[in-house]
């Protein structure tokens, strides 16, 4: 998978990070979204996206108007998660940490576990909706799961 060049402005200093900004759906397929930098000390209102990176598979996504490569299972959990009428705001480590920056890698990925519990939510993607998985998910709310 290509670095994504081009889509990615240093952060300015230990309390920024970076949300996604998931654009709605529209009549076709793209996924589109932006990326915009926010500090955690202003408590910023987003969703952690949890998921498994699964096959090495492709599928490009447009990130600040640029196609952009990430995982098949990623572009999945982002073409399933869009909201219909609204950006929704996440927090993904693949796209709001700059994987080729080292140094900013090892420095959010510190902080990860900060940045998953100020979310005001988590979102755990385990894959394309499957008829196992929907009554596995039905099973779990009878029982107040």
């Amino acid at each position: 998978m290509q670095p994504k060049k081009g889509i990615y402005l240093p952060l300015s200093d230990a309390d920024e990070i970076r949300l996604l900004f998931l654009q709605p759906r529209t009549s076709g397929e793209a996924v589109a979204c932006n990326i915009k930098h926010v500090k955690r000390s202003r408590k910023p209102h987003y969703e952690a996206l949890s998921y498994m990176w699964g096959p090495d598979d492709i599928m490009n996504i447009e990130i600040n108007g640029r196609d952009t490569e990430v995982r098949q299972n990623l572009w999945q959990a982002l073409y399933y998660l869009r909201y219909d009428n609204a950006p929704r705001i996440l927090w993904v480590d693949a796209i709001s940490i700059n994987q080729g920056d080292v140094k900013e890698r090892n420095h959010q990925v510190e902080m990860m576990g900060q940045i998953y519990a100020r979310a005001w939510r988590v979102v755990v993607w385990l894959g394309e909706p499957s008829s196992p998985m929907m009554q596995a998910m039905k099973f779990f709310g009878e029982m107040g799961l």
